[in-house]
């Protein structure tokens, strides 16, 4: 054996370790990645807020029994995962998600402004499945743009701050409501503060369109 073929399988067995880099923050950098974030937010400070305070104010201001409030709380939840099967189809044929966003947060705010004009229990929870089914245009849509815009080995990072501080955001949502129900004396304050974010989509949502996002 020649000194040549033992220095070709010598190198031939030695393996080269390849070490990918994995855990980038990059889309950090991104402002585009913020403004989703912000929706994002927005569509965590409706969920809190329908959440914590709507059975309450069923029964407080509608003055629905106690037995009744639970199951039309349900009511808007229900219909706004029987309308994914509407909007789904439609978001997945354009490809600017980010209106869909906008166009969530804008029409949940303006129908709880509508909502807290009805008159009736009944009314009152035909606005708010309204509002809901709305509202869940948001964070598919914000999902969908992280996914998009965002390098293949960042998605889950990407995803996963987004999710993660998008709740921690909002957190304080259900609290501030509770602040404005105690100083006003009106039930009503705190979904009024809800519907304003829809000024904040407006404002943040606008870039991420002319970005096609």
């Amino acid at each position: 054996m020649t000194a040549e073929e033992l220095k070709y399988i010598i190198d031939s067995r030695t393996e080269t370790t390849v070490v990918k880099k994995y855990g980038s923050f990059s889309f950090l950098k991104d402002r585009s990645y913020w403004l989703t974030l912000i929706l994002y937010i927005i569509n965590n400070a409706y969920n809190w807020g329908f959440v914590a305070w709507f059975p309450y104010y069923l029964k407080n201001a509608m003055g629905v029994s106690f037995i009744k409030t639970g199951f039309m709380a349900a009511i808007p939840f229900v219909v706004a995962v029987a309308a994914l099967a509407v909007f789904m189809p439609i978001m997945d044929k354009s490809k600017i998600k980010s209106k869909f966003a906008v166009a969530g947060a804008v029409g949940c705010g303006v129908l709880l402004l509508v909502a807290m004009q009805a008159k009736t229990a009944e009314m009152a929870i035909v606005i708010f499945s309204l509002a809901v089914c709305l509202r869940i245009l948001i964070p598919t849509s914000c999902f969908t743009m992280v996914q998009n815009h965002t390098k293949p080995d960042e998605v889950a990072n990407a995803t996963g701050f987004l999710n993660g501080v998008g709740y921690v955001g909002s957190s304080l949502v259900p609290w501030l409501m509770g602040v404005m129900f105690s100083t006003t004396g009106n039930l009503t304050s705190g979904f009024y503060f809800l519907s304003s974010l829809a000024i904040v989509a407006i404002i943040a949502g606008i870039p991420l369109i002319k970005a096609k996002y």
